[in-house]
C-alpha cells in the first residue's frame, strides 16, 4: 500500500486535508518531470518509485467499454442552493438574503431550480443527459472535512490506516493498464484512486511529462539510459531489472499522454481538467476511470459570490469536456460529482453556510436515465442541528455505478451488499459484460539485505554519471 502523507491538525486547511489523502508525487503513479527525476535520482532509484509504478502497457479501449469521469467538489457543495427548492417558504426563510434569484434560476422540475450559473446543466438536463440523485449522505456524519472526505474516498465508515478508495479497489480487480484509471491534478493521486496494492496514474494539469520533452540535451542522454536500461536484463538484480522496466514503461506512457496537451489552454481549473479528460478519452488508450476535483466550496462567509463562481466553473467545465470529446465516445462516457457533505439549511450571520449532511449527486451523459432519483430531504424534518436527514446512502449511488455502468461486483469492491437504483438507460440491445483480462504477472521477489532490512539495488555507471548531472537542474527546479 503507498503511504499517504501525515495527517492533519484539526484546524487544517481543505487543501492540507486533500493533500494528506492523497499520494505525493514522488510516489509510484506520477510521472511529472521534476518530481519523477527527485524520486528515481535524487532519492535513490526504486526504493523511491516502489514495484508498482506501472503494470501493463495501454490498450485501447473494447468495443463495449464504458468509462467514468468522477468529480469532487472539494470543501461542502451547498447542494439547496445548486438545486433549490425555490416554491418553499422554508428555504426562503432559512436562506435569507442567500435565496437564489427566482428570475435568473432555470426551472427543471416542479420546486426544483438549478443555480442561475448551470445554465448549460440546464439544457443537458431539458435534452435528457443529466440524472441528480437527491439527499445523499451517510449515518452520524460528524461534519469534519477530512473524516468526510475520506468516508466518501474509501466507501468505508471505518477506515483507519492503509485504506483505500473504492475505485482504487475497482480499477485493481477490472484489470485495467497502465492508462486504464488516471487522476488529473497537481496534488497527487487522491485516496480515490488507490488500491490495495497499487495506485492509478497521476497526470499534471500542465503537461510537465518527464520524458515527453528532450529538447533539452540533459534530459534526452537522461531518457536515452533509461530507454536503453529498459530494454536490456540488469543481470545482478531482480529489483534492478524492475526499476528499469518502470523507467521505461513510464517514459513510454508520458510519450503516449503527451498529445493531450496539444491544445495549449490557459486555464489551471476545472475547465482544463475536464478538458484533457476528453482528450485523453479521444486518444482510445484503455483509460476507463478519470478522477479529478476543484475547491472549494467551503462557503462560511459570503458565500453568493463565491458559489457562483466555483459553479459557473463547473458548468463551463461540462461544456468543454463536451466539446473535446469525440462522438464516438458521447454514449459511453459519464461524469458523476461528489461532495463530501452539504451545507446547513439556515444561513449563518456571516452571508455564508456551515457544514451540514445529505446533498445531491449529479450523473450526466447521454447514457443516463435522466430526471430524478432518491428522494429530497424535508424542509419540515431536520436533525437536532439543523441538519436535512439523507434519504440514501452515498454507497447506494458507489453499488448502482459499479454494477450497472462498470459491470463490476458492488459487493466484492464495497466490501458489502447495498440497495441500487435506476440511474442508467437499458437499451434492449445491452451489451454483455467484457471478459476482463488475467491481471496475473510473476516476477521474483525484492532483493533484501542479509538483515533483512531495505532493497539493495547496485546503480549502474551511466546512471550514476546522469544523476550527477541532473542533480544541478533538480536544485534550480529547472
Amino acid at each position: 500500500m503507498p503511504a499517504m502523507r501525515p495527517l492533519p491538525t484539526h484546524d487544517a486547511e481543505l487543501g492540507d486535508i486533500l493533500r494528506s489523502l492523497s499520494v505525493a508525487d514522488t510516489q509510484p503513479g506520477a510521472i511529472r518531470r521534476r518530481r519523477f527525476l527527485q524520486g528515481s535520482l535524487a532519492l535513490g532509484g526504486a526504493a523511491a518509485l516502489g514495484p508498482t509504478l506501472f503494470a501493463d502497457s495501454a490498450q485501447a479501449l473494447g468495443a463495449d467499454d464504458r468509462i467514468l469521469v468522477c468529480i469532487q467538489m472539494a470543501g461542502g457543495n451547498d447542494g439547496l442552493n445548486t438545486i433549490a427548492p425555490l416554491d418553499s417558504g422554508r428555504y426562503h426563510d432559512a436562506r435569507r438574503t442567500l435565496a437564489n434569484d427566482e428570475a435568473t434560476s432555470h426551472k427543471i422540475a416542479p420546486n426544483r431550480y438549478l443555480h442561475p450559473m448551470l445554465g448549460g446543466l440546464a439544457k443537458r438536463y431539458r435534452d435528457g443527459e443529466v440524472a441528480i440523485v437527491e439527499g445523499v449522505g451517510f449515518p452520524d456524519d460528524d461534519h469534519s472535512h477530512f473524516s468526510s472526505i475520506k468516508t466518501w474516498m474509501s466507501a468505508n465508515r471505518n477506515h483507519g490506516p492503509g485504506s483505500s478508495g473504492w475505485l482504487g479497489r475497482y480499477m485493481e480487480r477490472a484489470g485495467l493498464g497502465d492508462l486504464g484509471a488516471v487522476n488529473i491534478g497537481d496534488s497527487g493521486v487522491p485516496l480515490l484512486m488507490v488500491g490495495q496494492r497499487s495506485i492509478a496514474t497521476g497526470l499534471p494539469s500542465d503537461g510537465n511529462l518527464f520524458g515527453a520533452d528532450v529538447t533539452d540535451q540533459w534530459e534526452h542522454d537522461l531518457v536515452n539510459v533509461f530507454s536503453k536500461m529498459s530494454r536490456a536484463d540488469a543481470g545482478d538484480s531482480a529489483m534492478g531489472t524492475a526499476w528499469a522496466n518502470q523507467l521505461g514503461s513510464a517514459i513510454g506512457v508520458a510519450e503516449k499522454v503527451n498529445p493531450i496537451y496539444a491544445d495549449n489552454q490557459e486555464e489551471r481549473n476545472l475547465i482544463r481538467k475536464l478538458g484533457l479528460a476528453a482528450n485523453l478519452i479521444n486518444l482510445d488508450v484503455g483509460t476507463r476511470v478519470i478522477g479529478t476535483s476543484f475547491q472549494t466550496f467551503d462557503t462560511h462567509d459570503d458565500q453568493a459570490g463565491d458559489h457562483a463562481a466555483r459553479l459557473k466553473e463547473f458548468d463551463d467545465a461540462v461544456t468543454r469536456f463536451y466539446t473535446n470529446l469525440k462522438p464516438k465516445f458521447r454514449n459511453r462516457v459519464v461524469l458523476m460529482t461528489f461532495s463530501e457533505f452539504g451545507r446547513r439549511v439556515a444561513a449563518n450571520d456571516s452571508r455564508g453556510t456551515d457544514h451540514g449532511t445529505a446533498g445531491p449527486m449529479i450523473m450526466i451523459g447521454p447514457s443516463v436515465k435522466a430526471g430524478f432519483h432518491g428522494s429530497a430531504p424535508s424542509l419540515n424534518n431536520l436533525d437536532d442541528r439543523g441538519d436535512l436527514k439523507h434519504t440514501v446512502d452515498f454507497r447506494e449511488v458507489y453499488a448502482t455505478v459499479l454494477d450497472q455502468w462498470l459491470r463490476a461486483d458492488h459487493a466484492e469492491v464495497l466490501a458489502g451488499s447495498f440497495s441500487t437504483l435506476n440511474l442508467f438507460a437499458k437499451p434492449s440491445d445491452a451489451p454483455q459484460a467484457p471478459v476482463l483480462p488475467d491481471t496475473t504477472t510473476g516476477g521474483g521477489d525484492e532483493e533484501l539485505t542479509r538483515d533483512g532490512g531495505a532493497p539493495t539495488l547496485r546503480m549502474p555507471a551511466d546512471v550514476t554519471k546522469a544523476a550527477q548531472s541532473v542533480r544541478p537542474r533538480l536544485a534550480s527546479g529547472f
